[in-house]
This record gives C-alpha cells, sequence and structure tokens, in this order.
C-alpha cells in the first residue's frame, strides 16, 4: 500500500512487538515472557506464551485452547473479543489508527528483540 512521511498504511508494515505491547502493556525490550494469563479468555493459572518463529516473527500460543497465531492475528481476536460486531475491515482501521497515533512514542522506545 501506499505509505507517507507520518502515517504507515499497511498493517504489514507495523512490527510484531507493537502488537503485543500496545494491546497488552508488556514490556519485550527485556525479552519474551515466559507465561501469562490469556488475554483472550479467563485464565487463573497462566498458560499464554510467545515465541519467535524461524522468519524471527513473533508469535502467540493459548496452551490451553490450543489455539496460536502471528501478531496481526492476536490483535484481530483481541480487538474482536471487546467488539464482536466489527467487521475485519473496521478491525483493520482501528489497528492502523492506533498504531498512526501511538507508533512515534512506540519507535523513540524500540529495541530489538533478539532470539536466544
Amino acid at each position: 500500500m501506499f505509505g507517507t512521511k507520518n502515517k504507515t498504511l499497511s498493517i504489514k508494515d507495523i512490527p510484531d512487538e507493537w502488537f503485543y505491547e500496545t494491546l497488552l502493556g508488556l514490556d519485550f525490550s527485556k525479552g519474551l515472557p515466559s507465561k501469562i494469563n490469556s488475554p483472550l479468555r479467563t485464565d487463573n493459572i497462566p498458560s499464554f506464551g510467545f515465541f519467535i518463529n524461524d522468519s524471527d516473527k513473533i508469535c502467540w500460543h493459548d496452551f490451553r485452547s490450543r489455539q496460536g497465531g502471528n501478531a496481526l492475528s492476536f490483535a484481530i481476536e483481541f480487538i474482536r473479543l471487546k467488539n464482536p460486531a466489527l467487521s475485519l475491515n473496521s478491525v483493520y482501521k482501528n489497528i492502523l489508527d492506533l498504531y498512526n497515533n501511538t507508533s512515534k512514542i512506540y519507535k523513540a522506545n524500540k529495541i530489538k528483540i533478539v532470539k536466544k
């Protein structure tokens, strides 16, 4: 998609870390959290984790529900959980709007996650 100097117009341009850090308030600068309580369902025992796949993308996995995916699939699940009536296009628009409103702060504090 087309981009401008100040805006990201393609969801593919958004870094994986941003999705998790912004939507969950996690800090990935010290590495990936081992397990957390699932943000997608009621969870009393931490069973939701993150891993880096072979393409160096941060993915998620819910060990209890056996669901998982990439950062975008997480964002879609998370946003639709809170707003089930939203269409997929509306979810994409919400993500892009949020990123364009927070990306300057995020980019200033960005630290690359390295595989261990």
